[in-house]
């Protein structure tokens, strides 16, 4: 009796312990399963809001490749008023946006020439060049322009006339009116210094300059009746001969290739 009794009640002990076995692995399973669906999901909420992000920034990128042109366009309005750091600061911006936009690189060295500018145009033109040979092709133009800027900056004044020869030679309409532009403010600013060194200087009294057209063909410039004119190559011509000049000097900073005296 005491054995059964023994026997009975390690059945009891051996079934209870069974029993939270079975449930203790029943519930794990559930847990582990519930665990299991909650790492699913917060997976699948990341690859959503990975994926949302890389649609977000394909967007942005296309908005972007969409924005550089139109920066492009505002730039180049700019221009034909003469704005040039606004201009400047547009092609900036385009490139911002597409760092692939050459072309923004080419009109802020444009701009930059515009300006006399021609440290910063030949940096400009370089990049602009690496970028062009990095894709494979050439720019004759480019480097018409990087050449005559390098000769620019050595000599040390603007050979606006050439620039806009070589703009007018690749049918850029947009610089060669701005060049146009350029040339009479130089013009203008040279025309200030000679009334300034030589008050008794009118270039309204001085009559017809006696430029044959010979001498204006090899300068580069039209006959006129002006006393002052530029040259192709950036050089002054100036006309004195109805001024009485006793003393030069005051003229030898000025370029002046072609010089009448009275």
């Amino acid at each position: 009796l005491t054995l059964y009794r023994r026997h009975q009640s390690f059945s009891l002990a051996l079934g209870f312990s069974l029993a939270l076995f079975f449930v203790g692995a029943i519930t794990s399973h559930i847990m582990m399963r519930q665990t299991i669906h909650r790492i699913l999901a917060r997976e699948s909420a990341l690859i959503a809001k990975i994926e949302a992000m890389q649609a977000e920034q394909a967007e942005r990128a296309s908005d972007y490749h969409r924005a550089a042109p139109m920066m492009m366009d505002s730039a180049s309005k700019r221009v034909v008023t003469d704005e040039f750091e606004e201009a400047l600061i547009d092609a900036r911006t385009a490139l911002a946006f597409d760092p692939n936009c050459s072309q923004a690189r080419l009109l802020r060295a444009k701009i930059h020439i515009l300006k006399s500018d021609f440290n910063q145009a030949i940096a400009e033109l370089e990049l602009y060049q690496q970028a062009t040979q990095t894709a494979g092709a050439t720019d004759a133009t480019a480097t018409k322009l990087l050449a005559l800027c390098q000769s620019a900056k050595a000599r040390g004044y603007a050979p606006m006339g050439q620039f806009r020869k070589i703009f007018s030679e690749s049918n850029d309409t947009l610089m060669v009116e701005a060049s146009g532009r350029a040339q009479r403010r130089i013009l203008a600013e040279y025309t200030d210094l000679v009334r300034k060194v030589l008050p008794e200087w009118n270039p309204d009294a001085e009559g017809r300059s006696g430029w044959t057209t010979a001498l204006a063909d090899t300068m580069g410039i039209k006959p006129t009746d002006r006393a002052i004119a530029l040259a192709e190559d950036g050089t002054l011509i100036l006309n004195l001969s109805k001024t009485r000049v006793t003393d030069l000097r005051a003229l030898r900073t000025l370029p002046i290739s072609c010089l009448t005296l009275g």
